[in-house]
């Protein structure tokens, strides 16, 4: 083996990417459950007043509901983002 290089770089580049995927996941995580606890408290909130009503803003009722889960994915979403914006400072 003599006459022959054997390069023994060490290539750090798949570590780092693999963190700063977990870091965005957790960050997407936080924001799913911080997003879902603002919309449930919203639904919790404007519920009993749309259950009251006695007139068309009673329909909106399954349409409130709706509201969770689209503020869970919002959340997710800005959590996601705002991990990747400070991973790239």
């Amino acid at each position: 083996m003599k006459g022959r290089r054997t390069d023994m770089a060490l290539d750090i580049k798949p570590s780092t990417r693999r963190r700063e995927l977990l870091r965005a996941l957790i960050g997407g995580f936080v924001g799913a459950m911080a997003g879902f606890g603002a919309a449930y408290l919203l639904y919790q909130w404007v519920n009993p007043i749309v259950e009251a009503r006695n007139d068309w803003l009673e329909e909106f009722q399954g349409l409130l509901f709706n509201v969770v889960p689209l503020g869970t994915a919002i959340g997710a979403v800005v959590g996601w983002w705002v991990v990747r914006r400070f991973d790239r400072r």
